[in-house]
C-alpha cells in the first residue's frame, strides 16, 4: 500500500488510499525512536481510511531501537532542531501534491506530537492530533498566541513524562 519516497525535500513513507484521488493529506510524525515499522503501519491505516498519509523520516535513516532511550534522545538532539523547518517544507509539498485535496492535517506521537503542534503554529493545518506531545510545554506561549487550528490532544493519566498539571496547562 505504501512506498518509500521523497516528498518536498524529505524522504519518508507515502501511503495512498485505494480509489480515485484527490484525498485529504495527513502528515504522520514519528515518536522519538524514528520512522519505524509502527509509524509506517499507522500511515497505512490512515490511508485505508481515505487519507493521503505521509510519514517523514525526520532522522534521515537513523533509528533508535525500542527501549534505547539514550539513543532516541541523541537523535532528538541531533535532528529535532531542524524538524520544524523540514515539516514546513513537507506541508507545502503535500498540500500541492496532485493527489491531495488541499486539506492537510497532522498527527504525531510524543516527539511527533510536539512537532505536530509546532507545525500548526507556522502552517495553516486543517486539524492537529497530538498523542502525549513530549516537551510541548516549551511552545505553550506560541500555541496560545498563534495556533488557529482545531486540536485533539490525547494523554495518559498515569504518564510520568507528561504530568497532569502539564496537560491541564495545555487544555
Amino acid at each position: 500500500m505504501g512506498t518509500t519516497t521523497e516528498l518536498g525535500t524529505i524522504n519518508g513513507y507515502l501511503a495512498k488510499p485505494s480509489g480515485g484521488a484527490p484525498w485529504p493529506g495527513l502528515i504522520v510524525i514519528q515518536e522519538w525512536w524514528g520512522l519505524d515499522e509502527q509509524t509506517r503501519s499507522i500511515a497505512g491505516r490512515f490511508a485505508q481510511m481515505g487519507y493521503l498519509a505521509f510519514a517523514p523520516d525526520l532522522y534521515h535513516g537513523e533509528l533508535a531501537q525500542l527501549g534505547d532511550g539514550d539513543k532516541a534522545m541523541s537523535l532528538v538532539q541531533k535532528y529535532g532542531p531542524a524538524a520544524p523547518a523540514e515539516l514546513e517544507k513537507l506541508f507545502d509539498a503535500l498540500k500541492s501534491h496532485p493527489d491531495c485535496s488541499g486539506k492537510v492535517g497532522s498527527v504525531g506521537f510524543c516527539f511527533g506530537g510536539r512537532m505536530s503542534l509546532a507545525l500548526g503554529i507556522s502552517r495553516p493545518l486543517d486539524a492537529i492530533c497530538t498523542f502525549y506531545g513530549g516537551g510541548m510545554q516549551a511552545i505553550f506561549e506560541q500555541l496560545r498566541e498563534q495556533l488557529k487550528t482545531p486540536v485533539l490532544g490525547l494523554f495518559g493519566d498515569a504518564d510520568q513524562s507528561i504530568p497532569v498539571g502539564t496537560v491541564e496547562q495545555f487544555d
